[in-house]
């Protein structure tokens, strides 16, 4: 059964329950999911002064983690493999053909790649650059039965903007894809 869901406050319980502060549920609490097709997808706007605290642990100057907080329109994910059979699949994603829309135009996410480079640009240090890199989901990845990973997705958009996602994915020879709408980088 496929079916698009908007879970609201009762996600930060379970996000306590597994050791995750209940925080980062969202700024809002507002989780939105995706089940369906052979994919799951859970993603939530993260607040820039825990995304600015976790760059600053990870030796970033409060310079370049405040600019990325501010550019970044960062969310925490999962993503991964929902309800497949042994053998079936894989599901895989490329998150260069994930959309955003917002103010009425059409962009792509920043990709761990873009980040790379603009961390070069700036002179980031190179063990915290690597950090960001790790944190980030892979521009592609495929998921077997039972398989998941977590990360950060950037949206790059400025603070408080309203926009739809637009995902996909591709299961086996099947191409699938859905939205989201009405998500909001954190203000």
């Amino acid at each position: 059964m496929s079916r698009p869901a908007f879970i609201g406050h009762g996600l930060a319980l379970l996000a306590a329950l597994a050791g995750t502060p209940a925080a980062w549920a969202g700024q809002d609490g507002r989780v939105f999911l995706w089940e369906g097709d052979g994919l799951r997808l859970e993603t939530a706007a993260l607040p820039r002064d825990q995304v600015i605290a976790f760059l600053l642990a990870r030796g970033f100057d409060s310079d370049t983690a405040g600019a990325i907080a501010e550019e970044g329109c960062i969310f925490r994910s999962a993503i991964g493999s929902f309800a497949l059979a042994p053998g079936e699949g894989p599901v895989v994603v490329s998150l260069g053909d994930w959309r955003v829309m917002a103010d009425g135009q059409e962009r792509g996410l920043r990709l761990r790649e873009t980040w790379a480079a603009e961390m070069a640009r700036r002179g980031a240090d190179p063990a915290a650059a690597i950090a960001l890199e790790w944190a980030l989901f892979p521009s592609e990845q495929s998921f077997g039965p039972e398989d998941y990973n977590w990360g950060l997705l950037s949206f790059a958009l400025p603070p408080g903007t309203r926009f739809d996602f637009i995902f996909s994915w591709r299961k086996g020879q099947s191409e699938y894809s859905r939205s989201f709408t009405e998500m909001e980088c954190s203000p």
